[in-house]
């Protein structure tokens, strides 16, 4: 089978479709925008780092044993290419 493409753009749980799609096509071509510089983070440590109990906000970015998730960690591992500033100012479908 071809090899597909799959551009995530501003979806929620991009990170975690990725993952998906790498799981139902192992060859697929995956690359996430993000408008931003954060990929992906720790939505339910926010009030921790708000109120000063978690200092650095690279500690919610970091996986369980502390590895930083970022282009690089997504590359490597994920094997997702990740385009951090970037947007989409136009996408077409290929159903």
């Amino acid at each position: 089978m071809k090899p597909s493409g799959l551009s995530l753009l501003a979806a929620l749980q991009r990170t975690e479709a990725a993952a998906r799609a790498r799981r139902l096509d192992p060859e697929a071509e995956i690359t996430i925008l993000e408008k931003g510089d954060v990929i992906s983070y720790a939505g339910c440590g926010l009030p921790y780092y708000v109120s000063g109990m978690v200092e650095d906000r690279k500690a919610l970015m970091a996986s369980a044993i502390g590895v930083l998730r970022d282009p690089a960690f997504f590359a490597k591992v994920k094997r997702v290419t990740v385009l951090t500033r970037n947007r989409s100012r136009k996408h077409r479908s290929r159903a």
